[in-house]
């Protein structure tokens, strides 16, 4: 017991820890890397001059507010939940219902339909076909193949389903590409994600205290996913203005992030997702042809895949030699 609880709070640790290097990473080191790599800031940086709120590295400091308000909320929310919620308990059958017990970092077992689902098929433990999906590699890796996919698609019919924010003032294309894509992907989907877990924990508690079950919890959360796609039209048309075109898009990005995130349990696949959508449409800004974008996206697709194969018949091959004991010889 004692080990298996010990188990359960390093598995919470390891969540949080997680989201805050991705986080200082590819919304902190990647932009400063770029920012002043490649000389983007040198225009907010003038002798004799005091930075100005329309300067491009001032208006950038409401998305790292966005970040760490995203991260010091969902990583309460995490505490909460280690402190309150049993570790045998899914969030729809606390014994002590909270409000705030809900955090969708990557924990698929906890938090996700598909693995309770094939749970209650009676597919359990290493049986449970999502079993694999508690590998945090794993799901970047399948999150960026179904998101590369997602955007050969977008390409094809002409699609937008997310805005980026406007950097005329950038002269550089590296520079271009880079702040379209981050720290916008990370600060706007984790602020999302807090959305979505908060919202989440209002229909734990409902299941909880009313003894309504996972069905309730799980049809709850396909609500929240819908108020969610509202909240990022909103949020959208406040952001980077009305475009009468893109409304069913950009509603379509807030609910299938928000349900990929129910369905699989982790915020990884809807962040992969918001940044490759971003990456593409930079790209698309400083046209280059659909064509050539689209075939750079297959040849990663594809050598993400081989490499993913290659790599899990080489780990099988490993645990086989660990797990066989060759007979002792007298």
């Amino acid at each position: 017991m004692v080990d298996s609880e010990q188990q359960y709070i390093r598995h919470e640790i390891k969540e949080v820890t997680f989201l805050v290097l991705l986080g200082v990473f590819m919304a902190i080191i990647l932009p400063l890397a770029i920012g002043f790599g490649f000389k983007v800031f040198q225009e907010s940086f003038i002798q004799g001059r005091a930075l100005e709120f329309g300067d491009f590295i001032v208006a950038f400091m409401i998305y790292y507010i966005m970040i760490l308000g995203g991260i010091l909320g969902l990583s309460a929310l995490k505490i909460n939940q280690l402190i309150k919620t049993d570790r045998n308990e899914h969030p729809a059958e606390q014994s002590k219902p909270s409000l705030f017990s809900v955090a969708y970092l990557h924990d698929p077992e906890r938090d996700g339909l598909l693995y309770s689902l094939s749970d209650f098929m009676g597919f359990k433990e290493k049986r449970n076909f999502m079993f694999w999906s508690r590998s945090i590699l794993r799901s970047f890796l399948l999150a960026f193949i179904i998101s590369g996919i997602i955007s050969i698609f977008q390409l094809v019919a002409d699609i937008k389903f997310s805005g980026i924010p406007s950097l005329a003032f950038i002269t550089t294309n590296i520079g271009q590409i880079g702040f379209s894509t981050e720290p916008t992907a990370f600060a706007e989907t984790i602020l999302m994600v807090f959305l979505f877990s908060s919202l989440m924990g209002v229909g734990s508690f409902l299941a909880s205290k009313y003894k309504l079950g996972k069905a309730f919890y799980f049809g709850f959360g396909i609500i929240v996913c819908i108020l969610i796609g509202a909240g990022w039209l909103a949020f959208h048309g406040i952001v980077y203005g009305n475009d009468e075109q893109a409304l069913g898009s950009t509603f379509l990005f807030g609910f299938l992030g928000s349900f990929a995130t129910l369905l699989f349990g982790t915020f990884i696949y809807w962040y992969v997702w918001h940044f490759n959508n971003n990456l593409v449409v930079a790209l698309k800004n400083l046209a280059v042809s659909n064509e050539d974008i689209i075939f750079i996206l297959i040849l990663l697709i594809i050598f993400i895949g081989f490499a993913w194969l290659v790599g899990e018949v080489i780990l099988r091959r490993i645990k086989k030699k660990i797990e066989y004991q060759p007979p002792d010889v007298q």
